[in-house]
């Protein structure tokens, strides 16, 4: 096996005893079923109660900013890093093994916890007793609960009180949990918290923690209960006069008020009403028995393949392509109205898709085996098969070059194949595992993925170009090659839209989870998948 991060040494604090004690009498796979029925936010909630109960004070990372980790756990000198990884089907790989591993090293931490409702794979495990990362699926987490006596759902994980003792410098301020550099008193500019103070770390972009400061309102968040703000202190006779104030501004305010209303009331509310169709999406199905030779002459298929894990995008023909896990198979979609018009059965189980639209073929990527398959899309039938040195995480397709780029989470290269002849052409050492590729055919870039930072190659000779690395915590990505954006997923939930001439980034909150992405630069819209959900989402691009 390779080393983790070259040049990196290897982590040699060891984590103190958090192994869960053998489960107690009448506990059952069903716990585990009530796991998987709570969604990311409560189960994250309830792995904190848990630690909780075996004495470690949980701070929560800063939202949408947390470089994957998901909880920090301090109990005296330990700081222990805990990513949760909710997924219902399938196995964690190691590359998020991998990931959280390179955060602990980078951040001097105590160690590392990956917790999940599913499984790891075997390649998860070995990796974790080589760098000494604790690992706690589902039964293990069941088991831990039931030690603790932890109910789901659960109360909200108890937030740390300005009162509550936490790391701190010798000056009175608090020390970052993540990097332990001093913090700094900050206030809020824009958000739900605007205007409301917070310590965030001194080494700030460079390092993102962050703790509530006194005062501190923080906003409920999706999915959690009402949490009753904290407020300074301030004088009663403060308060009244406030609220005179107040008071006085509204009466003041109340003609203009009612005067407004009256007028959006004639010009706007009394002309009729055309409601605007609801944004499109599609739910996946699971897979059922194949219909007969009548049922296919008579009716195109509708369901959907199961647990979808990458999607692809044939601009030209508007198609998507999903590769099912599950249910081993490739759906096809009509992209205007995100309907299945086919589907493609192929060898093994898909993990990545990428499109050749020239010549009617499809790339699938066998998450199983060493190997990727070209599919013609017309007979459905398999035209050859590429072996591929470790088992294969991502495809991008050059089709200028006839090459395909392969990427893998077990190994520190990836892999240029011919597609006319299906050779393997090179191979190119990375900074660490690839789990995510896009070619930008404009600019003549590959951009790779490797844990929290994106990389850009020239495709002429697949040399670094002098581009800095982005510097994000990246699940998929893609490129649009007009307008020069790139698009990553972060943490499974929002996605970075990063511009490539200014250098400038901004949020896309999305209404669940994804790990791939595809762009349609023409209307300006993404595609998304999320294969614990088993949902295609769209998002429009303004």
């Amino acid at each position: 096996m390779t080393e983790p991060y070259p040049g990196q040494p290897p982590l040699t604090a060891k984590l103190p005893p958090v192994s869960p004690p053998p489960p107690p009498p009448g506990t059952t796979s069903s716990g585990v079923e009530g796991l998987r029925q709570l969604d990311w936010r409560q189960f994250e909630q309830v792995i904190g109660s848990a630690f909780q109960m075996q004495g470690y004070q949980v701070l929560p990372t800063a939202d949408r900013a947390d470089g994957g980790v998901d909880l920090i756990l301090v109990r005296g000198q330990e700081r222990i890093f805990v990513q949760c990884k909710h997924w219902k089907a399938w196995q964690v790989p190691v590359a998020v093994v991998r990931e959280l591993f390179g955060v602990v090293v980078a951040n001097r931490a105590s160690g590392g916890i990956v917790v999940t409702s599913g499984s790891f794979s075997r390649e998860a495990i070995a990796f974790a007793q080589q760098s000494g990362t604790t690992l706690l699926d589902g039964p293990a987490v069941q088991r831990l609960l039931a030690a603790g006596k932890i109910q789901t759902p659960p109360s909200l994980v108890q937030q740390p009180s300005p009162n509550q003792a936490m790391p701190s410098t010798s000056l009175g301020t608090p020390s970052c949990p993540i990097c332990l550099a001093p913090m700094l008193l900050r206030k809020a500019r824009r958000g739900q918290r605007a205007g409301s103070s917070f310590w965030g770390c001194s080494r700030y972009p460079g390092c993102k923690g962050i703790l509530e400061a006194p005062g501190m309102v923080r906003a409920p968040q999706r999915g959690h209960a009402n949490v009753a703000p904290v407020q300074a202190g301030r004088p009663a006779r403060r308060r009244s006069r406030t609220r005179f104030m107040l008071a006085l501004v509204y009466l003041l305010a109340l003609p203009l008020v009612l005067g407004l209303i009256w007028t959006v009331f004639t010009s706007v509310l009394l002309k009729p009403f055309v409601p605007s169709p609801a944004l499109p999406s599609v739910r996946l199905v699971p897979s059922v028995a194949a219909p007969s030779k009548e049922d296919q002459a008579s009716a195109a298929p509708s369901l959907l393949g199961e647990q979808p894990m990458d999607i692809a995008i044939d601009t030209k023909a508007k198609r998507l392509y999903t590769a099912n896990f599950v249910s081993g198979n490739v759906s096809v979609l009509d992209e205007n109205t995100l309907q299945v018009v086919d589907t493609i059965d192929v060898p093994g189980k898909p993990v990545a898709i990428a499109v050749d639209p020239k010549n009617h073929r499809i790339f699938v990527a066998d998450g199983v085996a060493n190997r990727v398959f070209a599919v013609d899309t017309r007979s459905g039938k398999t035209t050859a098969t590429m072996k591929t040195p470790a088992k294969a995480a991502d495809l991008s397709y050059d089709p200028l070059r006839g090459r395909l780029f392969v990427g893998s989470a077990e190994s520190t290269y990836f892999w240029v194949f011919s597609t006319i002849t299906g050779r393997l052409l090179r191979s190119v050492p990375t900074y660490g595992p690839a789990t995510s590729l896009a070619i930008d055919t404009q600019a003549g870039r590959l951009y790779a993925a490797y844990s929290s930072n994106v990389f850009s190659y020239r495709l002429s000779d697949l040399v670094r170009d002098n581009m800095p690395h982005v510097g994000m915590f990246a699940d998929g990505i893609a490129i649009d090659s007009k307008r020069q954006r790139l698009y990553v997923i972060t943490n499974g939930h929002t996605v970075r839209e990063h511009n490539l001439l200014t250098g400038t980034s901004k949020l896309l909150d999305l209404d669940g989870d994804a790990t791939a992405v595809c762009i349609d630069p023409s209307t300006r819209t993404a595609y998304l998948a999320d294969p614990d959900g088993n949902v295609i989402r769209q998002l429009h691009l303004k």
